[in-house]
């Protein structure tokens, strides 16, 4: 599939653009919203969402205005650096730190012996720490309001908190939870004091964030892991309740036995299955994801058999391109496909993008004049891409012809593949149903 690639690292943006070359990632992405509110491809351990309803409660003993000395770096960034770097001393070579983000920078800040801070931590971690990944699910289900713990993060503290043998974590009781907390704020108020973590190797609070707040499910207790599930199952504006429970069902598990041979699953055998069970309302949004991956496979085949067909490094006329097998399906099957799903798409108030992003491919070509007004779409694409725009991936020149650029030649033309281009939140949710036990 041709999809954004996801890591746990922090990337870096090529000048180019190399995500989304045409503009298809956006509806699909809104559609994905549809089927799984405020899960993201890149969440995978559940249990963040516990860690984070803890380090609201450390948090909440620093005013709002608070900063670290290096003037950029909140409460909850510090509480996070001294999380993944317990986590990292403690379950460092055990196999546990899987999907645990900005754990390899971490690991090597502690083995050169450097404290952390911003400038040893994520580029941007807002986005690609984990709270940067999970805050969207997390005021989805009320973990956090208006950065403020939520009724439900309140829920699984308490919960987290008398499994984990810590009362008194959040209220008044005292007690080894108060004692817990009081050991957290005060590393963190260091840490914002002086601007990175102050906290020595043999620090017992390394030992207290390996054992009592490590993301995989070795460390989550049964009463917490059914309060994260009662917490998901709460979605009155999608589907994570039905898909969750597809995922975790004898039908389901077998729909996922079909995996491909890296292992991945397919997004497109899984839907088709549980359509069989779906609600009219489900139903109708698989039904539009369908029509919608077709559409978007039609035009990566047909971009993908233009840069083959450039690939060798001569120029090529859109003469050429029409010739391609791709191309002469895109252009045939393409404007059919925009007209219906102008009508499938307007229910989700998602049309007007289609028609503004696509106008210029949805029109009825011959299919080298097609192959132009795609590469011509693509340019518009790369152009207005923030926050200045990207360079497209070929040069178009004086004649007509086009050159593409080394960085993006093909070895194969397009894959005419029947799977989707898109991700649309199963696997996360597949790993979800794993971690919080529903299938063994």
């Amino acid at each position: 599939m041709f999809a954004p690639l996801l890591s746990e690292v922090d990337p870096k943006q090529s000048e180019e653009g190399a995500i989304n070359p045409l503009g298809t990632y956006s509806i699909a992405d809104a559609l994905a919203v549809q089927v799984a509110p405020g899960i993201r491809e890149r969440q995978f351990r559940p249990r963040f969402l516990s860690v984070m309803a803890v380090s609201f409660a450390v948090c909440n003993a620093f005013d709002e205005e608070r900063v670290a000395a290096d003037e950029v770096s909140e409460p909850w960034q510090v509480f996070e650096w001294y999380v993944v770097e317990g986590l990292v001393r403690g379950l460092g070579g055990t196999g546990r730190l899987s999907r645990v983000p900005g754990s390899e920078k971490v690991a090597a800040a502690v083995r050169n012996n450097i404290p952390l801070c911003a400038s040893q931590y994520l580029k941007t971690p807002r986005v690609f720490g984990f709270h940067g990944v999970y805050r969207t699910l997390a005021r989805e289900l009320h973990v956090e309001d208006l950065d403020c713990i939520g009724e439900t993060g309140r829920d699984i503290l308490a919960v987290w908190a008398e499994e984990q043998a810590l009362d008194g974590f959040f209220d008044s009781t005292g007690g080894p939870g108060y004692q817990a907390r009081r050991l957290l704020v005060e590393a963190v108020d260091d840490g914002l004091s002086n601007g990175r973590t102050c906290r020595g190797p043999g620090w017992e609070g390394w030992k207290f964030i390996a054992k009592h707040l490590a993301p995989d499910p070795k460390a989550m207790g049964k009463k917490e892991s059914k309060a994260l599930v009662r917490a998901l199952f709460r979605d009155d504006e999608g589907f994570r309740r039905p898909v969750m429970e597809f995922l975790a069902s004898p039908e389901g598990q077998a729909v996922l036995a079909e995996r491909h041979e890296d292992g991945s699953i397919s997004e497109r055998t899984f839907h088709k299955g549980l359509r069989r069970v779906a609600n009219a309302a489900l139903r109708n949004l698989l039904d539009t994801v369908q029509v919608y991956e077709r559409f978007s496979r039609l035009l990566q085949d047909a971009f993908d058999d233009c840069l083959y067909e450039m690939s060798p490094g001569t120029r090529v006329s859109p003469r050429n391109l029409g010739t391609c097998k791709n191309v002469v399906s895109a252009a045939e099957k393409v404007p059919d496909l925009f007209a219906e799903l102008l009508e499938m798409l307007s229910p989700y108030g998602l049309a007007p993008r289609l028609q503004e992003t696509f106008l210029n491919v949805s029109e009825r070509q011959t299919p080298e004049t097609w192959a132009a007004s795609l590469l011509e779409h693509h340019r518009r694409i790369q152009r207005e891409k923030p926050p200045h725009g990207k360079a497209p991936w070929f040069e178009r020149c004086d004649d007509g012809t086009y050159a593409i650029y080394p960085a993006y030649r093909r070895d194969t033309p397009g894959a005419r593949s029947t799977e989707y281009v898109h991700f649309y939140r199963t696997n996360p949710l597949d790993r979800f149903v794993c971690d919080l036990g529903m299938v063994k």
